[in-house]
């Protein structure tokens, strides 16, 4: 199983990508991050915008995408792949940062198309 991480995750998009890789055959997801707003809460407590319930993930708390140390925590969680929902805006240097420390990044975002 590849250690996964979903990017943007208090979004719809963020949401979707979780409820894809729950219980996904070839991906075991390990994270959330997301912005400051929601670093260090607990995935239970982001409010859910989809139809149904949220999946039941038991995650370590929201991690800081602008965190400098990210890079690190997710090596640390043996996280190898990022499904990426945040906006343009932030994509661009944060996938790029993330591709040169050795995580691969599926990316929602126009900012590498």
């Amino acid at each position: 199983m590849r250690g996964a991480v979903v990017l943007g995750a208090s979004g719809l998009v963020g949401q979707r990508l979780q409820q894809r890789l729950a219980n996904h055959p070839m991906f075991d997801l390990r994270a959330l991050a997301g912005s400051s707003r929601t670093a260090g809460s607990s995935p239970e407590t982001l409010l859910w915008g989809l139809e149904g319930e949220a999946p039941s993930l038991h995650l370590p708390p929201v991690l800081d995408v602008q965190d400098p140390a990210l890079i690190e925590t997710l090596r640390d969680l043996g996280i190898t792949w990022a499904f990426s929902a945040v906006p343009a805006s932030v994509a661009f240097e944060l996938e790029s940062r993330l591709v040169d420390g050795g995580i691969r990044v599926c990316s929602n975002a126009s900012a590498h198309r």
